[in-house]
């Protein structure tokens, strides 16, 4: 039984190949085996190779015996040498067994490679970039050519850019490809490039609300199936020929994109203009009531101007002067691709150019037009045709009376409010216009009879916070105003030291007459409250003394607030005249208020006394009046308390002002029952 296993053991290790010990291991091979070529590339489709076994060490007990695994591809399986030709890439293992039954083994790599091809990339579309990219393998060199009308024509990239073809129909796109395994060879493919060219007409112009056609004009090699429209103004079709109706005149951007049943596009825009229907538009403006100024309001178009008087133009907005007066009738005639339209007026140029409150035609209104008013009261003429209050000039008819003093200006100047008659109501255009001359600065006559504040009733400082009344004083005993009719000036203050609301003109019955014609206006952020009195009854009186007041609130500590201790007042656009529009020479006399932080602790006034001092104004000697015989003590003083004057005697008294600059000076008179003030004004 030992002897049989012994040969059971023997017998399948030497059919396995290799000889087993009774430990159970395998001996090891007593030869190696190699092939040639040790690994190979062949080109798929073309000729194989031999493979070649030989005894790489050792020796073998011969005869020998071959196994090729696998056995697909090889001419045979059991040759030492078979012809291979895999249709893919293949490992091959052959096993050599001796006649002693020991086997060798060895492997060889054979790689087939498959020829590059182009990825088909399908139908494409003219102007669309096309990519091209190789399928099964990457050759070592390679050229593309690409096919006519394509940019680029070739490439030697193994991933080209894309291309573009700028004509339509078949391409036939080839690759050149060398390989080791493979040599030279070429792959083709074929594909057809699609054409659509987006294109339509319309009318070459369209008018607003009228209905519109757009003709489809495009192109495509296959056949379209889609039409978009945009018709710049938010609206869109989607049919081939649509109509469509604009709301508005201007350049709409029309736009059609159109798609061919193979997914090609293509898009066109043309740029269409919509007008208005004419509609003949204007305004007209007359200055100094000949130039006639036409602002065309209608819409962009050609335009025609019929003046009235047998003059033309073409101009859009034309200035024309006529020279004629009377009523005229001037025609714009507009007129453009969708039609022609007219529209006219009426123009009346007359013998006088009124401005609605310059009373004297001197291009202003302010309180000076007053006194024309004056001269002219109760005066009628021919009313202003179409009058209104506005500030241009506006014709008016002749009228027979004229201004006193003006040389011959039309009474028609006068009636500011066109109605045909000069009286109260006239102050109203005035009112209205207010303000072309109330900044305006203009010297004062240094001459003539004086226009001054009276202070010689207020106690002096005045309190801050008090309400002050001051007369408004013409004339003077020694310089009366002989030749008096009306007078026109600007109240000139200091708008941060008076209260706004309380700022007041008014003018009482006085010697310049009873049933007078005065008129005020209060530009308290300028500090001016132009203001005017005047007769109506064209006679002129003498006389002195005061014509109207003043009025105003002092600002609540007004010197902690503003740092300053004084007001100054004066007066400005002095204009006074005689019943026949004579200018009359005239000067002011500014004047300065001290002002106390306090209300209490104020010294009495002269009069309070029993004193007076005179004149005031004054222009070389200062008297002081009181009970004969009382000792006085006199200072005189700036409004910054610098003594100035420093007298004493006995009443009456007498101070000397001679050197002294014209201005406001405080006198200070110490009598038996204590200090007394006055505001004194010094002349030249």
């Amino acid at each position: 039984m030992k002897l049989r296993t012994s040969l059971v053991l023997f017998f399948c290790a030497w059919a396995l190949g290799g000889l087993v010990t009774p430990s159970g291991l395998h001996a090891q091979p007593t030869f190696s085996l190699s092939i040639t070529p040790p690994q190979a590339t062949i080109c798929s489709g073309g000729p194989g190779l031999f493979l070649n076994v030989s005894v790489a060490s050792g020796t073998p007990a011969l005869p020998l015996s071959y196994q090729w695994l696998p056995a697909a591809g090889l001419s045979n399986d059991s040759l030492a040498n078979p012809f291979a030709n895999p249709t893919s890439t293949t490992t091959y293992t052959v096993i050599v067994t001796d006649s002693l039954g020991d086997t060798a083994s060895a492997s060889v790599l054979i790689a087939v490679e498959t020829p590059a091809t182009i990825s088909p990339p399908g139908n494409q579309c003219l102007g669309v970039p096309v990519s091209f990219s190789l399928q099964n393998s990457f050759p070592d060199s390679l050229v593309w050519n690409f096919g006519g009308g394509a940019i680029p024509a070739i490439s030697f990239d193994t991933l080209p850019s894309p291309v573009t073809y700028g004509t339509p129909g078949p391409k036939m796109v080839t690759l050149t490809a060398f390989s080791q395994a493979c040599g030279t060879y070429q792959d083709s493919v074929f594909l057809l490039v699609h054409e659509v060219q987006a294109a339509f007409q319309a009318d070459s112009f369209g008018c607003v609300g009228s209905s519109l056609v757009f003709s489809d004009l495009s192109f495509a090699s296959d056949t379209l199936i889609s039409w978009d429209w945009s018709f710049g103004d938010g609206v869109n079709a989607s049919i081939p020929n649509p109509t469509h109706v604009y709301s508005q005149a201007q350049v709409y951007p029309v736009t059609l994109t159109v798609t061919s049943n193979t997914g090609c596009d293509d898009t066109a825009t043309l740029d269409f203009e919509v007008f208005d229907i004419p509609i003949a538009l204007f305004t007209d403006t007359l200055i100094d009531c000949q130039v006639a100024v036409f602002t065309n309001q209608s819409i962009p178009a050609a335009y025609f101007w019929d003046f009235g008087d047998g003059s033309t133009s073409i101009q859009p907005s034309p200035t024309y002067t006529y020279l004629d007066t009377g009523l005229f009738q001037p025609i714009l005639i507009v007129s453009n691709l969708c039609g022609t339209d007219s529209g006219t007026t009426g123009l009346y140029i007359g013998e006088n150019c009124v401005w609605p409150g310059d009373a004297n035609n001197d291009l202003l209104a302010n309180n000076v037009d007053i006194l024309s008013l004056g001269l002219l009261f109760g005066t009628n003429g021919p009313a202003r045709p179409n009058a209104n209050l506005d500030w241009a000039g506006q014709s008016a008819p002749a009228w027979g009376d004229t201004l006193p003093g003006s040389g011959g200006l039309q009474a028609a100047f006068g009636d500011t409010d066109g109605n045909g008659l000069i009286d109260l109501a006239d102050t109203l255009a005035i009112a209205l216009n207010y303000g072309l001359t109330h900044n305006k600065t203009q010297l004062t006559s240094q001459t003539g009879t004086f226009l001054y504040f009276d202070t010689t009733g207020l106690s002096l400082p005045v309190p801050a916070g008090s309400q002050v009344t001051l007369p408004i004083m013409l004339g003077t005993p020694a310089e009366p105003a002989d030749s008096s009719y009306g007078l026109a000036f600007t109240i000139q203050y200091e708008p941060e030291l008076i209260d706004s609301a309380s700022a007041n003109f008014a003018a009482p019955v006085s010697w310049l007459g009873s049933n007078l014609l005065s008129f005020s206006r209060d530009f308290y952020g300028d500090g001016a409250l132009p203001a005017a009195i005047t007769r109506t009854d064209q006679l002129m009186v003498p006389g002195e003394g005061q014509i109207a007041q003043f009025t105003f609130v002092m600002i609540d500590d007004i010197a902690r607030q503003s740092g300053i201790d004084t007001l100054d007042l004066d007066f400005g656009e002095i204009t006074l005249i005689d019943a026949r529009g004579r200018p009359v020479q005239v000067q002011s006399l500014p004047a300065r208020i001290p002002v106390s932080e306090h209300t209490n602790g104020l010294a009495p006034n002269l009069a309070s006394y029993g004193l007076s001092a005179f004149p005031n104004p004054v222009h070389d000697v200062l008297h002081i009046d009181g009970q004969p015989g009382h000792r006085v003590a006199v200072g005189l003083y700036d409004l910054q308390g610098h003594a100035l004057r420093l007298d004493q005697g006995l009443a009456p008294f007498s101070l000397s002002v001679q050197g002294l600059p014209a201005g406001s000076y405080l006198l200070r008179v110490q009598g038996p029952r204590g200090p007394a003030f006055q505001l004194i004004q010094k002349r030249d």
